[in-house]
């Protein structure tokens, strides 16, 4: 039974390289002419006919008769042929894929994972994998961006203004205060203690991923332009700009819990 493929990622280049090694290349585009012909014909036509007779008799001469007689005729015929061409073209594009597979089935120079493997051989996986994008552990774990998130927009100057506020408000006695000034007080007190955790956490989560980011930026100084993807006895550096998927689409697949088919060399 036939069933749709999604892919993911195809490096076309690669694919036409390899065919054009082995089996004089893949067609890319099949055009085909269909032509529609229509003719239409009018006719015309015209004729008239005249004809006379006389007969005399002159005394004492023989009889003698006089016919005359004229035929007129016209035609027209006009023909009309209107013509129009259709090109209809079927672009193969991932289909590519199935050819190459079946080519290298054919022509067994297709291994799979449980064989021995040798540099330079055609394999296919097929299992679970997840996607690392070491572009995007860099942003997630940016420290600046951890310690604004978790603080809730608490930032350091507000804090101190706060802060700065509710002592001057210490130095006066709270016997001093009237019920409102007591009211707000407090208030501003459970308002500082609460940015005060929501800093302090996000300080916390930021200093546990240091190392992660670290991780992140290196990843991603050298494979700039690559996604690793990883599967369970695999890892396959794959160029960005071939995914079907976009950035936020991949770093979804960073905890994916699907299987999937991988070809390579």
């Amino acid at each position: 039974m036939s069933y749709l493929r999604e892919y993911l990622y195809i490096d076309n280049i690669e694919i036409n390289s390899i065919l054009a090694q082995i089996n004089e290349g893949l067609n890319q585009k099949t055009t085909r002419a269909e032509k529609h012909q229509e003719i239409r014909e009018l006719s015309h036509s015209q004729s008239a006919s005249i004809g006379g007779e006389a007969k005399g008799k002159v005394a004492f001469l023989a009889e003698g008769s006089v016919s005359t007689s004229a035929q007129a005729g016209r035609g027209t015929n006009h023909g009309k042929s209107d013509s129009t061409e259709d090109l209809v073209e079927s672009v193969y594009n991932d289909y590519g894929v199935e050819v190459l597979e079946n080519e290298l089935k054919s022509q067994d120079l297709l291994r799979t994972d449980h064989e021995d493997l040798r540099y330079g051989d055609f394999v296919t996986f097929k299992q679970k994998f997840i996607v690392v994008d070491f572009s995007v552990i860099e942003a997630l774990t940016n420290q600046t961006m951890i310690k604004e998130t978790m603080s809730q927009g608490d930032t350091e100057s507000e804090f101190q203004k706060l802060q700065a506020t509710i002592q001057k408000q210490e130095k006066k006695s709270r016997h001093n205060m009237d019920e409102k000034e007591k009211a707000l007080f407090d208030q501003r007190k459970a308002q500082l203690n609460s940015m005060k955790e929501n800093i302090q956490q996000g300080e916390d989560i930021a200093y546990n991923t240091k190392s992660v980011h670290a991780f992140g930026e290196l990843g991603n100084a050298i494979f700039n332009d690559s996604v690793l993807v990883r599967g369970e006895n695999y890892n396959a550096y794959c160029e960005r700009n071939h995914f079907r998927l976009n950035k936020i689409q991949l770093s979804m697949l960073q905890n994916n819990t699907r299987s999937g088919t991988i070809l390579g060399v």
